[in-house]
């Protein structure tokens, strides 16, 4: 049993120099192989640009995004008109429905606009019913609007 035990041991030891010796070997060559020759920044680019990327400098990037925000954010208010079908029941005031046409931003001031209709005695003459405004009428136009039939 000894010797066979041995044996055993032996082969073992051996098969684990074999392994050692063979993975060294061939780590040393995977790793000069792996090492890639290194690239100059234009070379990177002619790279990237023959693959149909877009190469910016981080200026110049930086003063593309500036000019996108500034050019959507006017697009945005110039384009957007706020409307807002407005329904008026029975016993709303005239402090009412301006509060409501300020919350929807049909109109910066609802008191001004609220002020507007008693001074030219339109806060009694408002109608019942829907109506349809947006925020390009002015407060004459309001006025017209709700207190038609």
């Amino acid at each position: 049993m000894r010797p066979m035990l041995q044996a055993f041991s032996a082969g073992l030891l051996l098969a684990t120099v074999i392994i050692a010796i063979s993975y060294y070997y061939t780590d040393s060559k995977s790793e000069q192989k792996a090492a890639p020759a290194e690239l100059s920044t234009e070379e990177m680019i002619d790279r990237l640009e023959n693959d149909s990327f877009v190469i910016h400098t981080t200026e110049e990037w930086k003063k593309k995004k500036q000019e996108l925000r500034s050019g959507s954010g006017q697009g945005e208010q110039a384009e957007t008109i706020k409307s807002l079908s407005l329904t008026v029941s029975e016993g709303m005031s005239s402090k009412d429905i301006s509060r409501t046409l300020e919350n929807a931003s049909i109109i910066e001031d609802g008191q001004a606009f609220n002020d507007y209709l008693i001074q030219n005695g339109l806060s009694k003459q408002i109608q019942t019913g829907d109506f349809l405004v947006n925020q390009d009428m002015s407060q004459p136009e309001l006025a017209e609007i709700l207190t038609s039939n």
